[in-house]
């Protein structure tokens, strides 16, 4: 399937030991069991830990080093059963396009996997690993109570929204023209006019076709594309679409949680996204977690997750490469000194057990390379160590 890429990611990618304490359980990280059946104790069992460490928080944020590694995919597709189906969490965000995802959650239980997949993720993100995390929702979707699916990118992930819009003859043309400009914008070897031109006659368009819709995911959606064309097309650049759409994923991500109130959310992301307080330690704009902290406070719960070695995939370069030897001292190897595997470590009890360095700056290392001087606790509220990482099993070119 053709996809749309995000004009920025490449940019941005390219760029002692402590005793156990009430926040570590040891248990094997696997592919998650079907649907209906019991999950083996060992997980039940740290997956109740990190419900505990939970609570009652209404989101439950959960990122990643990198988008490459299997097992970082499993123990999330893990967290989210568990979750779903033990502790009220109903609606699973992700970060993909707002609406690519609503229209793959449409047809989640008639379509297979790999296609809602396509159609909202990123295709770095393409793979196994992650269709069966698809596979899980649908096994959800007619169920007495579903995981709902939703995106909050907004960036357009595949071309399912204006194919969908195809198929609509009931709805304004306009939005249909309006998306189709909407995609060049991003799609720079398809613009056959000026920038200017074509995001100004995509501004008209979804206005004109607002004002005659009256469903309220269409109208977000719209909301969300002329929030996105707001850039002076003579200044835009790659940090004034970054910047932007760091503040409005994290605005759809509230707006689904306004929509849906009392609901519990789960929002799979990258680490970056979810951080608390990623621009202060690593530099660079304001992420998306910095604005839901601002918004949620303590009622939000991120788990920042790394690997500790194997290999990984970069997308950006198309191969598979090696977790770097961390170094003595780092995130983590603190955290491999603790038992288990995966390990899981809720920082406020480890404060409690006198786990200092969670409140120090260490050194941990996004996607398993780049060295990042951090303080664990003032970005995550729960940290997951997996000991042993492999590529994700990417789909045939």
């Amino acid at each position: 399937m053709t996809r749309t890429r995000h004009i920025i990611i490449a940019l941005l990618a390219v760029l002692g030991a402590a005793c156990a304490s009430p926040g570590v359980v040891e248990a094997p990280a696997g592919q998650p069991a079907p649907a209906g059946q019991p999950e083996p104790a060992a997980s039940a069992a740290w997956l109740e830990t990190l419900a505990t460490a939970v609570g009652d928080r209404r989101l439950l944020q959960l990122g990643e080093s990198g988008h490459g590694m299997a097992e970082t995919y499993k123990v999330k597709t893990d967290i989210v059963r568990h979750m779903h189906e033990r502790h009220g969490f109903d609606i699973l965000a992700v970060e993909g396009g707002l609406a690519e995802c609503w229209v793959a959650a449409q047809t989640l239980a008639s379509s297979p996997p790999a296609d809602g997949m396509e159609d909202c993720l990123w295709g770095a993100w393409a793979s196994a690993e992650a269709e069966a995390l698809f596979a899980y929702l649908r096994s959800r979707a007619t169920s007495d109570r579903p995981l709902r699916l939703v995106g909050v990118d907004n960036s357009p992930t595949s071309r399912a929204f204006s194919r969908w819009l195809a198929t609509r003859p009931e709805l304004p043309d306009a939005l249909l023209r309006a998306e189709l400009d909407f995609l060049k914008v991003f799609q720079q070897g398809e613009r056959d006019e000026p920038l200017a031109v074509i995001r100004a006659r995509a501004v008209e368009n979804f206005r004109r076709a607002y004002v005659q819709i009256d469903d309220p995911m269409l109208a977000m959606i719209i909301e969300d594309r002329l929030a996105t064309l707001d850039f002076d097309p003579d200044t835009f650049d790659l940090e004034v679409h970054e910047r932007n759409r760091e503040r409005r994923m994290a605005v759809n991500l509230l707006r689904h949680m306004d929509r849906n109130p009392g609901a519990r959310v789960i929002y799979w992301a990258h680490n970056a996204h979810v951080a608390r307080s990623y621009s202060e330690f690593v530099g660079g704009i304001a992420r998306q977690g910095e604005f839901i902290h601002g918004a949620l406070g303590a009622e939000s719960y991120v788990v920042g997750i790394y690997p500790l070695a194997g290999r990984g995939y970069a997308w950006f370069i198309n191969q598979d490469y090696d977790i770097l030897p961390p170094e003595p001292g780092s995130l983590e190897a603190r955290m491999a000194a603790l038992p288990g595997d995966p390990v899981f470590l809720d920082l406020d009890r480890a404060v409690a057990a006198g786990m200092r360095w969670v409140a120090q700056p260490v050194m941990s290392y996004e996607w398993g390379l780049n060295e990042q001087l951090i303080v664990p606790r003032e970005m995550y509220d729960g940290l997951l160590l997996l000991r042993e990482v492999s590529p994700i099993t990417r789909e045939a070119p």
